[in-house]
Parts: C-alpha cells; sequence; structure tokens
C-alpha cells in the first residue's frame, strides 16, 4: 500500500526514527537486513534517499 498523498513531489524531507528509553531496535545484524530489505521494498519505489545512517550504541552506552 503507497500513500504519497502528503508528499510534494521534487522536495525534501528529513525522516528519523528513534526509541523511548534505552529499548532497542536492531537487536541483531538480522534486524539491519530486515530494515534494509523494507526500505527497498517500501520506500525506495517512491522516493530516493540521499544518506542514512544506523547509530549503534553498544552495552547501553
Amino acid at each position: 500500500m503507497r500513500n504519497t498523498e502528503n508528499f510534494e513531489f521534487d522536495s525534501v524531507y528529513h525522516i528519523f526514527s528513534h526509541v523511548n528509553g534505552k529499548e532497542l531496535i536492531f537487536r541483531e545484524e538480522t534486524n539491519y537486513q530486515f530494515f534494509l530489505k523494507q526500505l527497498d521494498k517500501y520506500i525506495l519505489q517512491i522516493a530516493d534517499i540521499y544518506a542514512y545512517c544506523f547509530i549503534i550504541i553498544q552495552n547501553g552506552k
């Protein structure tokens, strides 16, 4: 399902995601791979990505 009605053509958007507290989004290497596959499946079909970054926090620091 694609919902692009709120996006304007030829515009730039800063999109980010984070969690509250110390919850981990990516617990294992396979979680990163799953995320990238979903990104390819749903986002790259309708948008260009100029940059992305995974911030890895180890040992709760």
